[in-house]
């Protein structure tokens, strides 16, 4: 199921439409270069062939924890992502129970 969701994340991350309206819209405020804030290389590549400059990349940069950990080393083994973080990183989900008192 994850794999899916992944599958399907990446489809409409590959949408070139979405990085051709960004570039209209920079273009009509009169930007031509940007400081890209992301982790996805992919992103960049389609703003550059929409016509922008991306002057630099400016990482997102937060550490994994627990509950995301096996999900962001998937997306930077299987999707590209830049996210310095290793890509065969796996975690173990501890849970506890939590009780309410009445």
């Amino acid at each position: 199921m994850g794999d899916d969701i992944l599958a399907a994340m990446a489809d409409a991350e590959n949408v070139s439409g979405a990085s051709d309206t960004a570039a209209a819209m920079l273009r009509d405020l009169g930007i031509a270069s940007v400081d890209l804030m992301t982790n996805n290389p992919d992103k960049i590549d389609q703003l550059k062939h929409a016509g922008v400059t991306v002057a630099s990349r400016v990482p997102i940069v937060i550490p994994p924890n627990a509950f995301d950990a096996n999900y962001l080393s998937t997306k930077q083994r299987r999707m590209g992502h830049l996210l310095g973080v290793p890509a065969t990183a796996t975690t173990t989900i501890t849970t506890t129970a939590i009780t309410k008192e009445n």
